[in-house]
């Protein structure tokens, strides 16, 4: 980790950097980011470290950056015996940045015994894709910032990755990034743009992307976020996720994008192989987890959800989401006492008005009922019109949940990718309506 916590995020960017060029070699496995990261700054015994990830070597290091010089130290360690099977020191100038990860990669892979070579001689090495280290610096922070979510750090995210394609407008890494970080803020933020103008810009960011490099696995993902949650284009996403996941099987976003989507279009054997595959490479990745336990929610597998989603919680009590998740499955259950347990836990505020609203349909309190519900109109509005489309449907009220559901068609509310298999919404499914409105979402595709 570098000394300098203002410098974090290069750290970060290298370390996955490294990563990402491992992962490529044949033979080698390498157990995801979000696990790999989880151990940072710990000094825990690396046999439990090597139990829990599944691997039999940790590769650990360090950089430190003083203006131009960075120094990068880094060892391979067996989990089993605690021998040091390869150590090195790396002192260099920042501008030669790129080609001390391929020096790194080359050197761990000669001490794993494992060839950098394949059939025409040359090394399995990771592109950058920008010969400009500032903008490759400005990348790796805008990463790190999407990645550490809020919505200061979304929006400084979009403003440095802004900065790097100014400096290089041929960095295609730097424009899916854009694209991700456009549509995460426009997708869960009320502040952000409407959904129309936001994703319509993240849009042209990944297209952009594409169009300077369409082997870049991040681009299709990009891509193939916005013609699913925003385009509700299951054919078009499906064929984006699947060419991501044939320029790299492995890629966690990846597994997890189409996974999920499988899941939410009633795919769920298919959807579960995925997503466990996911977790399997990644496993302290609450992205992963996340992915996981919706799956099993949909399939009435509750138990299992929440078991895994509580495990979420031991890597991150703070994370968001989670705790929202598990009280829905409690709603599911009708343990609606445990469930707004669970609701007041949840950091997010609209998730926790929300579900308060939810318990309080299902317990009968109507007065309390609809005072909260109109106020959750007046606070959050069309930005919310699927979770108030939701609300009425569980209350029964079928006029106003359709009322809504059109409302969220209209600006065009991610949330309707839960349509097929949304729970909340199952007593809609015998009005004449429903299959109407369904081939209305997903433009009969």
């Amino acid at each position: 980790m570098s000394a300098d916590a203002n410098n974090e995020y290069f750290s970060d960017g290298l370390s996955e950097e490294l990563l990402n060029v491992l992962a490529r070699m044949p033979g080698l496995k390498v157990t995801g980011r979000t696990s790999s990261f989880q151990f940072k700054g710990e000094n825990k015994d690396l046999r439990l470290i090597g139990e829990q990830l599944g691997v039999a070597h940790v590769l650990e290091g360090s950089v430190r950056q003083s203006g131009v010089k960075v120094r990068i130290t880094a060892q391979l360690i067996d989990t089993a015996t605690g021998f040091h099977l390869w150590s090195e020191t790396f002192d260099r100038e920042l501008n030669d940045i790129f080609a001390i990860q391929d020096e790194i990669s080359a050197s761990v892979a000669a001490a794993l015994k494992v060839t950098l070579f394949g059939n025409t001689g040359e090394k399995v090495v990771g592109s950058r894709g920008t010969d400009r280290i500032e903008a490759y610096d400005l990348y790796l922070r805008g990463r790190y910032l999407r990645e550490h979510i809020s919505s200061d750090n979304i929006q400084q995210s979009i403003a440095v990755l802004h900065e790097a394609v100014a400096l290089d407008p041929n960095y295609a890494a730097a424009w899916a990034q854009l694209s991700l970080s456009q549509a995460r803020w426009t997708g869960t933020y009320t502040e952000s743009l409407q959904f129309a103008q936001g994703y319509a810009i993240a849009r042209r960011y990944a297209e952009r992307a594409l169009a300077l490099d369409d082997q870049l696995a991040e681009a299709h993902i990009a891509l193939g976020a916005g013609q699913w949650a925003y385009g509700f284009d299951l054919v078009a996403s499906k064929a984006t996720f699947l060419r991501a996941l044939e320029l790299e099987p492995n890629n966690i976003d990846a597994l997890n994008w189409y996974g999920v989507q499988m899941a939410m279009d009633g795919q769920r054997d298919f959807a579960l192989e995925c997503l466990e595959k996911a977790v399997k490479l990644d496993p302290l990745s609450i992205l992963s987890i996340a992915g996981l336990a919706s799956a099993l929610t949909i399939a009435g597998r509750f138990d299992e959800s929440m078991e895994l989603q509580r495990h979420a919680l031991d890597i991150d009590p703070g994370v968001a989401r989670i705790h929202g998740n598990i009280a829905y499955n409690y709603l599911l259950q009708g343990n609606l006492a445990n469930a707004m347990a669970e609701y007041e836990k949840e950091p997010v505020n609209w998730v926790r008005d929300f579900g308060r609203i939810l318990v309080l349909g299902r317990t009968g309190e109507q007065d309390a009922w609809a005072a909260a519900l109109d106020e959750f109109i007046r606070e959050y509005g069309k930005k919310d019109a699927y979770q108030i489309a939701e609300i009425y449907a569980d209350a029964g009220d079928l006029e106003a949940a359709f009322e809504w559901l059109e409302t969220a068609l209209k600006v065009r509310d991610p949330g309707l990718v839960w349509i097929k298999t949304d729970a909340l919404l199952a007593g809609l499914h015998d009005d004449p309506r429903w299959p109407i409105f369904l081939d209305k979402v997903w433009n009969k595709n």
